[in-house]
């Protein structure tokens, strides 16, 4: 009996020692609770990033915007850098003139409605349309869905009037021509150029300021960037808070 205990003894001691102990790893939940809040981070990172380019990309837009109508505008009144002719004295405005003639061609040739001598003799009636008369006539271009032809009149308004009470409509109708053709990046930019001269003061009046922002936001949302989308709403709650399109906006906030 002895014998039996001292072998078992001997046994569980030689056991004990050849025993190693378990050598635990990484808790694997552990592992990928880290690796989880890393992309987490690196995420947000490429968010931040992504609304600085958004932001940057739509200053462009608004300085692309401004370049493209100021240039032009500023071009009508620029003399030009041709040698006189003979003819130089046909171009001095006569009694009854509003312009030289070689403005007036200017004039048409951008607008794209040049007037022949022969109908300035026989037609008794004015050249050109008054300021009211030619955005009449592009709004209804609009309404009736002739929106190339709204596009082209708006313009022509925007040019020749650029310090009209009328002429932050004709931006945000622009505006809203290019999007009835699915122009969203060209709308976008028209309608932030509208938003940044009325942040400037640059416009006498800016009645469809709150439109502009309230349908850029919406342009945003379209494209997939609601941040800047949420942005310009707040933007917009905040600079006209007891406006239609303040409502809507804080209900497209509350929707999301």
């Amino acid at each position: 009996m002895k014998k039996k205990l001292f072998l078992i003894s001997i046994g569980a001691i030689f056991l004990g020692s050849c025993a190693q102990p378990v050598q635990q790893g990484p808790n694997p939940i552990t592992t990928l609770q880290q690796q989880y809040q890393y992309q987490q981070q690196e995420i947000s990172e490429i968010n931040r990033r992504l609304d600085s380019l958004d932001e940057s990309l739509a200053k462009l837009r608004v300085r692309l915007g401004l370049s493209a109508y100021d240039d032009i505008t500023k071009h009508l009144n620029e003399p030009t850098d041709q040698a006189p002719t003979e003819q130089t004295s046909t171009d001095q405005a006569l009694p009854g003139q509003s312009a030289p003639q070689s403005q007036q061609n200017l004039k048409e040739l951008i607008s794209g409605t040049p007037q022949t001598s022969e109908t300035s003799q026989t037609s008794g009636t004015p050249q050109t349309q008054s300021p009211k008369e030619l955005y009449a006539e592009a709004y209804r271009s609009y309404q009736s869905g002739d929106y190339q032809k709204a596009k082209k009149l708006f313009k022509e308004f925007i040019l020749k009037n650029p310090s009209s009470k009328l002429t932050n409509n004709a931006y945000y109708w622009l505006g809203m021509s290019e999007k009835a053709m699915h122009h969203s990046n060209e709308a976008l930019a028209i309608l932030l150029t509208l938003i940044d001269k009325c942040k400037k003061g640059e416009l006498p009046s800016c009645d469809k300021a709150p439109s502009a922002y309230f349908s850029a936001a919406n342009i945003y949302k379209e494209m997939g960037q609601k941040q800047m989308a949420e942005k310009l709403y707040k933007e917009l709650i905040e600079l006209y808070p007891n406006s239609i399109e303040a409502a809507l906006a804080k209900s497209e906030l509350e929707i999301q």
